[in-house]
């Protein structure tokens, strides 16, 4: 009976997610089952159990609350004793896996698996690999694994939550070979605002000007060293377009120097 039931719930596992819930659970909700699960399994009760496992599994993909990661590791490793249970010893260990990925020194509670206990030499040799890969925000909140925003574990099972301001929205159970739901993703608006290579360009084309205006002022100087003009009207315009080019040239120059300056810091 246990048997079956096991075969019937390891196939339940990856599709938990498309239970349709009738009402929203939370992680305390979660955590009690848990507590019931563990409860038949140090009374060895087994079908019961079983039972409590199946109505965790059920559960899951309910709750509404952001799980935490010691919650998470609970969740990994009862599954992965309902596993052992039913001698799907390789399963097992991956479930014992995605706890130790949480917290490698986090070991099964002596109360499930006293020293010398089977299970326990399964679960120390449950290394995983650190391989993850980044998934983008969502338009609203975060995304969580395991109970923590970062990378998915792509070696071994996660609990994969979106937890916006305190409530989950979305709640699965996934195994390595299973998608990610899919969820509207977070895309950042085009930058509009001037960058570095604007700055950069506007510093080149202001210095380019200063140099002419520069080459301008020394043509007019040169003209002070030629014959000069017979009137004193001439005299001043020369003078006058001299001290405009040479002032207008430090102008422009302090000015592609200071947006230089400004495209270095916002490149």
């Amino acid at each position: 009976m246990v048997t079956l039931a096991a075969a019937v719930l390891a196939l339940a596992i990856p599709a938990a997610g498309a239970q349709d819930c009738a009402e929203p659970a939370s992680a305390e909700q979660l955590a009690s089952t848990l507590d019931a699960a563990e409860a038949a399994w140090i009374s060895a009760d087994e079908a019961g159990f079983v039972l409590k496992v199946e109505e965790a599994i059920l559960e899951l993909p309910c709750v509404a609350t952001p799980i935490d990661p010691a919650l998470a590791i609970r969740y990994h490793q009862e599954i992965g004793l309902w596993l052992f249970l039913t001698q799907q010893h390789e399963l097992a260990q991956d479930a014992f896996a995605a706890a130790r990925r949480i917290d490698p020194d986090a070991s099964l509670p002596a109360a499930l698996a006293p020293a010398g206990h089977p299970a326990l030499d399964l679960y120390a040799s449950s290394a995983p690999e650190p391989s993850a890969v980044t998934f983008p925000a969502p338009v609203t909140g975060r995304v969580l694994f395991d109970g923590a925003p970062g990378e998915r574990p792509t070696t071994v099972n996660t609990i994969f939550q979106i937890e916006v301001e305190g409530t989950a929205s979305l709640t699965r159970y996934l195994r390595p070979d299973s998608a990610v739901p899919s969820y509207e993703v977070y895309i950042p608006p085009p930058e509009t605002g001037p960058r570095g290579w604007h700055f950069a360009v506007g510093a080149g084309a202001l210095a380019a000007a200063s140099g002419g205006l520069l080459l301008a002022a020394r043509s007019t100087q040169a003209s002070f060293q030629e014959p000069p003009p017979d009137n004193l009207e001439d005299l001043d315009a020369l003078y006058g377009r001299n001290r405009a080019f040479s002032t207008t040239s430090a102008v422009l120059a302090g000015t592609a120097g200071a947006l230089g300056v400004v495209a270095v810091f916002t490149w």
